[in-house]
């Protein structure tokens, strides 16, 4: 489900107006049917706020189940041979964004995801319209579903689940206070 039907769900249960919930949280009561109407996504300052107000757990907004291994790729020579292997895999020159998506990549096949890489020349060869030379498609697999995504939509992707990371990091460090 979504957040916003997620959003819509508790609050009911909850027996919340739109405008309670805003009150509660301490946000706008447009802000709630944007979320709501899933036209925009809180920042994580605004999640937990929402989560807080509704008496759950941000993760029941999310519906992503988040188990953070600890995954350090401190082995210098492992890293390297990862990066080469993506700049391999999707065909490009080797850029600084490809130390997060390489990393990033490694820590779903650490979730448990197979993850592959189409580079530009393979997305020509199965009709993927790739937007230009710098274009790649991404499919993940697992626990029962499957994702497929280009470039812009894989980093945003990976954008999103830093953010969440670093919400769960600020979650605890608060109710450790």
């Amino acid at each position: 489900m979504s957040l916003g039907t997620n959003l819509r769900r508790l609050r009911t249960a909850a027996n919340l107006t739109q405008k309670q919930l805003a009150e509660r949280a301490g946000i706008s009561e447009i802000s709630v049917r944007y979320y709501e109407a899933d036209h925009h996504k809180p920042k994580m300052i605004a999640l937990h706020k929402l989560a807080t107000a509704l008496n759950c757990d941000p993760n029941e907004l999310l519906d992503l189940p988040i188990n953070i291994p600890s995954v350090t790729p401190s082995d210098k020579s492992t890293l390297n041979a990862l990066i080469e292997e993506y700049a391999k895999t999707t065909g490009r020159e080797f850029s600084p964004e490809d130390i997060d998506s390489a990393v990033f990549i490694q820590y779903l096949e650490c979730l448990g995801y197979s993850v592959a890489v189409y580079g530009y020349s393979n997305m020509l060869k199965y009709d993927m319209h790739p937007a230009d030379e710098n274009d790649f498609f991404v499919v993940i697999k697992g626990h029962g579903h499957t994702l497929s995504m280009h470039r812009n939509d894989f980093q945003e992707f990976q954008r999103n689940a830093g953010q969440i990371i670093q919400y769960e990091v600020y979650r605890q460090a608060q109710s450790s206070k």
